[in-house]
């Protein structure tokens, strides 16, 4: 298992607290601009999310290529993990937390990517040490 802070790549992102379960986008209403929507935990269309380098040890997070008009992920003004086909993209950091887990920050905040059970279900909190802000990545190798 992975312990080293991951690499740029393609990964399935899977909250620690949600077997079976894993990060995606959708449903999503087919309008036109595409709207801004929040990131969901759930065991079906498991998206793939693409970390792509970014200032200071940080990535972004893209779901598709990385292209300017792919959904990026976003913090919300009320700290919330959203996604954005429009808006530039946030800086996270991912850290190791052991175990091959890692948790997902706010660079230079002590907040981290926390699974909850209300909408959204995934928002930044203080970090607590909890298994709800630990994350698995599984590197997609092949596309």
């Amino acid at each position: 298992m992975r312990s080293d802070p991951p690499q740029a790549g393609l990964y399935i992102i899977r909250p620690k607290d949600a077997p079976g379960q894993a990060l995606l986008i959708g449903p999503i209403e087919r309008i036109f601009p595409p709207p801004t929507v929040p990131v969901r935990v759930g065991d079906k269309l498991i998206d793939r999310w693409l970390l792509k380098n970014a200032k200071d040890n940080t990535f972004n997070v893209f779901a598709g290529r990385g292209n300017l008009n792919d959904y990026k992920w976003i913090n919300k003004v009320d700290n919330a993990l959203f996604v954005s086909p429009d808006k530039e993209p946030d800086n996270f950091r991912f850290e190791s937390a052991g175990n091959g887990l890692v948790t997902i920050g706010i660079p230079s905040k002590d907040l981290l990517l926390t699974l909850g059970d209300e909408v959204p279900q995934l928002t930044f909190k203080p970090a607590n040490g909890s298994s709800a802000q630990r994350f698995e990545l599984i590197q997609i190798l092949r596309d």
